[in-house]
């Protein structure tokens, strides 16, 4: 075999579907990032409007007393 013709390596990825991968990669992580800071502050508002109703109650029941 000769030096200037060496074999043709294929690697796995290329060096542009490297940064696309990349991309994805970082991109799904942020979806499921807020996806579960929603689901978090979801949660939070539904305990809100919770105590918010419970005090609403407690006050209308004082003031049949």
């Amino acid at each position: 075999m000769e030096l200037s013709r060496l074999p043709d390596v294929h690697l796995a990825a290329t060096t542009v579907e490297v940064p696309m991968l990349r991309t994805r990669i970082s991109l799904l992580s942020l979806l499921a990032l807020a996806f579960v800071t929603a689901c978090e502050t979801i949660e939070g508002a539904g305990e809100d409007i919770e105590n918010t109703g419970e005090s609403i109650s407690e006050t209308a029941q004082e003031a049949d007393s």
